[in-house]
Parts: C-alpha cells; structure tokens; sequence
C-alpha cells in the first residue's frame, strides 16, 4: 500500500505544479483518488487496478439520487463525444452501473490498458493520468453543470447533499474489481 501511496504522492506534485490554483484532491487511498467538481454533487476520480494493468479516470454522483443524475448526463452527452475523447486519450469509455449485477455506484470512465506500474514507469502513468484528468473534466463538465443546475452555493436540498466523509463510503471502488495490490 505505501508503495501506491508514493505513487499519488508524485501525482499530486506534477498536478499541482500543472493545476497552481486548483485544491488538491479530498480523498487519496492506495489506488484512487478522488474530488468534487464545481457541482456538489459530483466527483471526479483517477483509479489503478495494478492486478489489470489500467487506469481509470471517471466521474459519478453521490446521494440518495445519484443513480438518477448519473442516468441523466449520460443520456445527455451527444453521439460521438465520448468516441472522440477515447481517440485521443487511446482509451476506452464505458458506464457502469450497479444494475449491471455488482456493487457500487453509476459511473462513467475512461479506462487505459496495458500500463505498466513499476516504479520507473511512474512518470509515463503520471504523465497520461493528467493529460487523460484534464481533457476528461474538460469534456464531462459541461454535461455535470447541466444536469446539476445546482451550483455548490448552499442552493442543494440538504438530503440531496453529503459530505466529504459520506462521498467514499457511497463509491464502493471495488465496482470493477479495483485490487490495490503491489
């Protein structure tokens, strides 16, 4: 587990020499890491499945109504978006929801495969996980601010809403068979 917490650890350090304004992320476990968009209710996250050689960066939504938001922006992203996005990060896009027959939360990624997680290849996961955060949240954050016109201003209905400490607990990161081992 440490060895994967000095991999988020260098993460964090090029994102925030690429991101100097921006907070760090509010949660950072072994494999993922994970924070709110401009919408309370949403969150973006960067997992590893070492075990899979991948990576994923997604977004998914929190609270009592998450499944139905989530429904919501991915029926409202046009044709031919996400194809685009997968182009040009060489990844793969998919929803995933609970539904499906595992646990977990509704949840739309990208996912990167063949990566390889020793040490000395950090810098090219490092590398592909900023390139692959930015250009998702740039894509995916016009469809979030849509489907939740709520912005994080104290306007969202208090059994709507969670806190940093409910956020994890709701994202069962064992959704695809997440593995944080060595």
């Amino acid at each position: 587990k440490r060895r994967f917490t000095d991999f988020w650890t260098d993460f964090l350090d090029l994102w925030a020499e690429a991101h100097p304004k921006t907070k760090r992320p509010r949660r950072i476990g072994s494999h993922y890491i994970s924070f709110r968009s401009s919408r309370r209710r949403f969150w973006y996250y960067l997992e590893l499945d070492t075990d899979e050689t991948l990576a994923n960066v997604g977004v998914y939504c929190g609270g009592k109504r998450g499944s139905k938001f989530m429904e919501a922006l991915w029926d409202d992203i046009p044709d031919g978006v996400l194809e685009a996005l997968d182009e040009r990060l060489e990844s793969e896009f998919d929803y995933f929801s609970p539904e499906d027959g595992e646990n977990g939360c509704d949840e739309i990624y990208i996912e990167k495969q063949g990566l390889s997680f020793k040490r000395d290849d950090w810098p090219q996961v490092h590398h592909w996980f900023l390139r692959a955060l930015d250009d998702f949240q740039k894509t995916m954050e016009p469809f979030v601010i849509e489907v939740d016109p709520m912005a994080n201003e104290g306007n969202d209905d208090e059994d709507e809403t969670e806190t940093d400490d409910d956020a994890h607990d709701d994202r069962s990161l064992g959704s695809r068979s997440v593995q944080n081992a060595e």
